[in-house]
């Protein structure tokens, strides 16, 4: 099992600085959750690890070797799968078509997924197999979207906002994935803007204010810390 360390990371947007000396870890075979309110810096962590955001200091390892000055598609070869915000799957290809596109040899410290794991896992999407991309509800391209990142074999899976704009129902679903994977050995770090959701899936969490770290913990201390919470976050539990 792998774990991903983020050390001092300064990331920036031209000249704003969006990360400012950012420091996390998410340990082998466990989920922790990035909270915090919109524009605190969670996605931008997400994509710092994954380098699609300009990092200039701090380092970045995957599996306890440094990673930050490899191109995003070196790091996905070196087992960091990243499914972004706005999903992005192939509109007019069908769902198994989608998983194909993902697909990449086994890796040894990781779990290993094919089409018949990924139905198991998402069984909503093994009866629209044939369906294009494009055709899916929300829920559906969303579990798509981690669905064809799984066919990639990653031992650390980025997840950004994974309940974001999906039915209840689907939520649930994705939940139930989330400690599916965990169970699996894959090592999960997801931003989240749903309190219940990081609450029902997440080891530990960081809570994330102006690019930096303001609070952390086991995922129950934080929940505990209502003073924390109504600091950082837009709700509560």
């Amino acid at each position: 099992m792998s774990g991903l360390a983020l050390a001092g990371v300064r990331a920036v947007y031209g000249q704003a600085v969006a990360l400012d000396d950012l420091s996390l870890a998410a340990r082998p075979g466990e989920v922790v959750a990035l909270l915090g309110r919109n524009g605190a810096g969670k996605s931008t962590t997400l994509k710092s690890a994954m380098g699609l955001v300009r990092v200039t200091a701090g380092s970045i390892a995957l599996d306890g070797a440094e990673v930050g000055r490899l191109a995003p598609h070196e790091r996905a070869r070196r087992g960091l799968g990243y499914v972004p915000e706005e999903r992005r799957i192939f509109a007019e290809l069908t769902v198994a078509e989608n998983l194909e596109v993902g697909r990449q040899p086994a890796r040894a410290a990781a779990p290993y997924w094919d089409e018949a794991r990924i139905w198991r896992l998402f069984p909503p999407l093994a009866e629209l197999r044939r369906r294009p991309g494009g055709r899916l509800s929300g829920g559906e391209q969303q579990m798509l979207a981690v669905a064809r990142t799984l066919m990639g074999n990653p031992a650390v899976l980025l997840l950004d906002e994974p309940s974001e704009g999906i039915a209840p129902i689907l939520v649930a679903a994705m939940a139930d994935a989330v400690r599916s994977l965990r169970a699996e050995g894959l090592t999960i770090l997801l931003s989240e803007q749903n309190l219940r959701f990081a609450a029902r899936v997440a080891d530990r969490a960081y809570v994330l204010s102006q690019g930096r770290v303001a609070a952390e913990g086991a995922m129950a201390d934080l929940l505990a810390d209502r003073d924390a919470l109504g600091r950082h976050l837009s709700t509560g539990p």
